[in-house]
This record gives structure tokens, sequence and C-alpha cells, in this order.
């Protein structure tokens, strides 16, 4: 039931309570059989705890979603989180394989210098000699 619904219906109790003072509908059997009408004063308070739950039950039902929206943002920023970090994990390895490849590439270049370099020793020292 809405709010607006809710109240309508209270007034409209309320003024019955009002006009018939002695309404069959209005009273209350006790335990020991005895019929009493509902006085006011235990009628408004009834009203009044009435209208404070559902102010709770409100409130909650707002904090409830702010809490589903939270979790949602969480969710999304959490993924988009670690897509990032998985991204920056791929361009890692893509670096690392690359320097590999060069690293291999560089020995080979030094491997075949050191080559060159040994050569001309031996014929710098094969044309010394050969004086």
């Amino acid at each position: 039931m809405s709010n607006r619904k809710f109240f309508e219906e209270i007034s409209k109790e309320c003024e019955h309570l009002l006009k018939e003072s002695d309404c069959d509908r209005c009273k209350v059997q006790h335990e020991d059989g005895n019929e009493e009408a509902i006085p006011i004063n235990d009628l408004v308070d009834i009203v009044m705890k009435t209208v404070d739950t559902m102010k709770n039950n409100d409130s909650s039902q707002e904090e409830t979603k702010l809490l589903s929206r939270k979790r949602e943002q969480n969710k999304v920023a959490a993924a988009r989180y670690r897509d990032k970090q998985k991204a920056k994990w791929q361009e890692l390895l893509s670096l690392r394989t690359d320097e590999e490849k060069r690293n291999v590439r560089l020995k080979g270049q030094v491997s075949k210098l050191e080559k060159e370099v040994n050569e001309l020793k031996a014929k710098l020292l094969s044309s010394a000699f050969k004086k």
C-alpha cells in the first residue's frame, strides 16, 4: 500500500472513531471476554508506530538500493582494474619476448665479432713470424 493510500485510510478511520464512539468494529476483545472500544490515544500510538515502521522500511529500501548500486559500481571498477592489469602484463610479456630476441641477436653478433678478432690476431701473428 502506498503512503498516500495508507494515510487516507487512517484519516477515514479517525473520522469514523470521532463520529461513532460505540462501534462494534472498533472494539477489542480481551482475554477475559470483555469488549472495549480502542481508546483514541492507543490508536494514535499504533498509527504512529506504523508510520515509523514504514519510514524505516523506506529508508532501509533506499539503503539497500544504494548498497546495490555501490556494489555494481565496485564490480565494474574491479573488472576494469583487472582488465588494465591483464593488458599491462601482456605488454610486459611482449616486451620481454622482444628483448630476449634482441639478446639472442646481439649474442650472435658478439660471437661473430670475437671470431673476426681472433682471425685478425692470427693473421697478424702469422705475418709477424714470417718476417
